[in-house]
């Protein structure tokens, strides 16, 4: 029998990969890929839409091991998940805040906001580590910074 811990932790899967197949994000089979979901279930996370899962810097950028262990424990699952409907309307605005936000960005855009935002929370200084960290050019860093300012209250 399972216990209370992991069952819950089942269900914040589950509703994590719902939200990914919402945002397009839910494949793991290329690098590129794996990058995109990560960093959309990064965000996803900040705004509050899916459980706390813990995130290192890795080569790139926030990655949770506990996020990918969860994934692949889903993979087969993926083609027969429905994509999450939220009832609670302010779930279902951020969610809607964070599909505009990421529609269109590549998997380095992501890796740079996500890594930005990290480092930022971090304490560090932000700007000079993307530099140094994912050889970010200054138009890069310029990019991060509007793009994230407001967008996480």
């Amino acid at each position: 029998m399972a216990s209370h811990e992991e069952a819950k932790r089942t269900e914040g899967a589950l509703l994590t990969a719902r939200v990914l197949k919402r945002l397009g994000k839910a494949s793991l089979d290329t690098l590129g890929q794996r990058i995109s979901c990560q960093k959309a279930a990064y965000f996803a996370k900040r705004l509050g839409i899916i459980p706390d899962y813990q995130y290192n810097l890795y080569i790139h950028g926030p990655y949770s091991p506990g996020l990918a262990d969860d994934l692949y424990a889903l993979r087969k699952d993926f083609q027969q998940l429905s994509p999450v409907s939220f009832a609670n309307e302010e779930l279902e605005e951020k969610f809607l805040r964070l599909e505009r936000w990421i529609a269109g960005l590549s998997p380095r855009q992501l890796e740079l906001l996500a890594t930005y935002d990290w480092l930022d929370r971090s304490g560090q200084r932000a700007g000079e580590m993307l530099k140094s960290l994912k050889h970010a050019s200054e138009d890069e860093v310029r990019w991060c910074e509007g793009k994230l300012q407001g967008f996480i209250a």
